[in-house]
């Protein structure tokens, strides 16, 4: 039911009536927790590749927020008389959440994989490296 109400509540919002500083509000608080959640986990990693790891967790934590089953009750209540399309907005985050900040911490962990990835490489390249050198 939940892709339904929301391609019924996408599909009846006019873009002339969005409430951009209502979007754009929503896009900066996440952004601020994102960059919150970066900076407070990144000197923690065991690698700079942990680190980033961690932080792109930390980010899909902090801001994959439940905008609709939380807000949509609250907004409805409040603005059903004055703004009657003002709930059908909140479906508007959900495609801004997942193409920036999902988006964002995927690139994080995929990066700091990588990055574990090939210093345990390098390191048993060099361990094998020097068992060799032994014999």
């Amino acid at each position: 039911p939940l892709p339904a109400a929301v391609f019924r509540a996408l599909s009846r919002v006019h873009f002339s009536e969005v409430n951009y500083p209502f979007i754009g509000a929503a896009f900066v608080a996440k952004a601020v927790a994102a960059a919150v959640a970066i900076a407070c986990t990144l000197p923690f990693g065991k690698t700079r590749g942990d680190g980033l790891s961690r932080a792109g967790a930390n980010v899909l934590m902090m801001t994959m927020s439940n905008d609709l089953a939380i807000g949509l009750p609250i907004v409805t209540a409040i603005f059903r008389v004055s703004r009657p399309t003002f709930p059908d907005q909140l479906f508007l985050i959900s495609p801004v959440q997942i193409l920036c900040f999902t988006t964002l911490s995927m690139a994080l962990m995929r990066v700091g994989t990588a990055m574990d990835a090939s210093a345990n490489a390098n390191a048993d390249a060099a361990a094998a490296a020097a068992g060799d050198e032994n014999e």
